[in-house]
C-alpha cells in the first residue's frame, strides 16, 4: 500500500508505517490521528496484554468508542483462541486499538 489516502471517521490512512504478515499476505498500515482523536487506556480484554497500553480513537474502522470496537473484534475471538497464527492478535489489535503512544500529546 503506497500513497493511499482515505478519510473515514476522522482517521487518515496514509501509507506504510508498520507491517504484519498473515500467511504470506503482507498488510502495511499507517494512521494519522485527526483533530478529534483521543488517547485512552485500552479496555478491550483481548488487547490488554499488548506491548502498549493506550489507544487512539476513532480507529481506522471508524469506531469512536472501545465498546464499539470490542463488540466487533469479539467475532475473531475463536480464531485468536485457536492460535491459528501468532500474527493474528497483534494485527487485529493494531486495527481495533491502534497504539496511542506513537501520537504523543494529541
Amino acid at each position: 500500500v503506497s500513497n493511499l489516502q482515505r478519510h473515514r471517521a476522522g482517521v487518515e490512512i496514509t501509507g506504510s508505517h508498520g507491517a504484519f504478515g498473515l500467511g504470506g499476505l503482507g498488510v502495511v498500515i499507517a494512521v494519522s490521528p485527526a483533530s478529534t482523536a483521543t488517547c485512552q487506556a485500552i479496555t478491550i480484554p483481548v488487547c490488554k496484554d499488548l506491548p502498549y497500553n493506550e489507544t487512539v480513537l476513532p480507529n481506522m474502522l471508524g469506531h469512536n468508542t472501545q465498546d464499539d470496537a470490542g463488540l466487533e473484534i469479539h467475532q475473531f475471538y475463536p480464531l485468536i483462541e485457536e492460535e491459528c497464527s501468532p500474527h493474528l492478535k497483534p494485527f487485529l489489535c493494531s486495527v481495533y486499538t491502534p497504539d496511542g503512544q506513537q501520537w504523543g500529546d494529541l
